[in-house]
């Protein structure tokens, strides 16, 4: 996805930097589901958890940093040089 990314910045004449930057968080912070991040895998058996737990955790906590990405990303590194 980061070149394509890349590719998407270029062609718009935007700074690459964000929209990688933005493709990376992105792809890390999968907390909806237990199979979205290796940690879950591990506690979720041991712990006992269900799949439900996950959603109703993980979709705030995603929430949360889509707004922290979209609010921080462009205030440290500009859109368009």
């Amino acid at each position: 996805m980061v070149p394509i990314a890349i590719d998407v910045a270029l062609v718009t004449g935007a700074n690459p930097q964000p929209f990688v930057l933005a493709t990376v968080i992105g792809a890390s912070t999968s907390f909806l589901t237990p199979v979205g991040h290796q940690a879950n895998v591990l506690v979720f058996g041991p712990a006992g958890y269900k799949f439900t737990d996950y959603t109703r955790v993980g979709a705030l906590l995603n929430i949360v940093l889509l707004i922290a990405t979209l609010v921080f990303l462009p205030l440290i590194w500009s859109l368009f040089s």
